[in-house]
């Protein structure tokens, strides 16, 4: 599943999407609660064109939602498997250098999960 999500995110039109006025589509990035069925994407070959349209502006804000917080999910995802990596070569190190060279790597395994999660909550 996660394969086929990373394919379906690089295939997309770029981001971030946003619900609401097409006009909005040439200024600024704009998520936030659906007022229109259509869900535009910020810096797209045609601004003003939507690139889906919902029955519902509630399903468009929750595709829009979807779809912005992917990359940033996928993120998470690379992150906590590095640091589950990381914490069993630590685990498995010696008392050589080796222990220090895992406990590196966790920490910077750590720093980037940290990262990764402060990045999903920022996306709109």
């Amino acid at each position: 599943m996660l394969d086929e999500l990373r394919r379906v995110v690089s295939a997309a039109t770029p981001g971030p999407l946003f619900t609401g006025d097409a006009d909005r589509a040439t200024s600024i990035p704009y998520a936030g609660i659906a007022y229109t069925d259509e869900v535009y994407a910020h810096g797209s070959a045609d601004p003003h064109a939507p690139i889906a349209t919902y029955e519902r502006p509630e399903d468009a804000a929750r595709a829009v939602a979807v779809a912005n917080a992917a990359p940033a999910l996928l993120a998470v995802v690379d992150a906590a498997r590095e640091l589950e990596a990381a914490t069993i070569a630590r685990d498995l190190a010696d008392e050589s250098d080796t222990i220090n060279a895992a406990y590196h790597r966790e920490y910077a395994a750590r720093a980037a999960l940290w990262a990764a999660l402060a990045a999903l909550e920022a996306t709109q």
